[in-house]
């Protein structure tokens, strides 16, 4: 399914993955690229934490979060947590659990050099490869867009 990332993440890079990612297939692919990743459910066993509440905790850890809920770019409550606590936050597009997770490790290196090269808080997007990019390298990795500056989200109308 998933292929050995041949360029590690940094060791000080944490992935915490929620609960939209499911409890195996993501983390442990991420895992077996070699990368520090904590789940959702280890720290918050409620169904029903408020996203608000894992944003907050994520931030404090200095982790990177990575979602499937692309409503919280629109969700005020969980936009603002996003900024007010400078978390790092990718939304992960994908149609299952195994195409994000052969996505992710593949781009594990553009994920890491862009939070080596942007300023915390965002949220970005990562795209899956476009089918002419895996015509032509069946391994390409994702891109990465960027979806929310704390800049950006300053200007909004309050």
């Amino acid at each position: 399914m998933t292929k050995r990332s041949s360029t590690r993440p940094l060791p000080n890079y944490t992935f915490f993955t929620d609960r939209d990612l499911g409890l195996h297939v993501v983390p442990d692919a991420l895992e077996a690229a070699g990368a520090s990743v904590e789940r959702h459910d280890k720290h918050f066993p409620n169904p029903r934490t408020r996203d608000t509440e894992w944003i907050a905790f994520v931030a404090a850890k200095n982790w990177i979060a990575l979602t499937r809920n692309r409503k919280i770019r629109y969700a005020t409550d969980e936009r603002d947590a996003v900024m007010q606590e400078g978390l790092r936050l990718f939304i992960l597009f994908g149609v299952n659990h195994a195409r994000i997770a052969t996505n992710l490790v593949r781009s594990l290196s553009r994920v890491t050099k862009y939070c080596d090269s942007h300023v915390q808080p965002f949220i970005a997007k990562l795209h899956l490869p476009d089918a002419e990019k895996l015509k032509h390298n069946p391994l390409a990795p994702g891109s990465i867009e960027t979806w929310l500056t704390e800049a950006e989200w300053r200007s909004f109308p309050r």
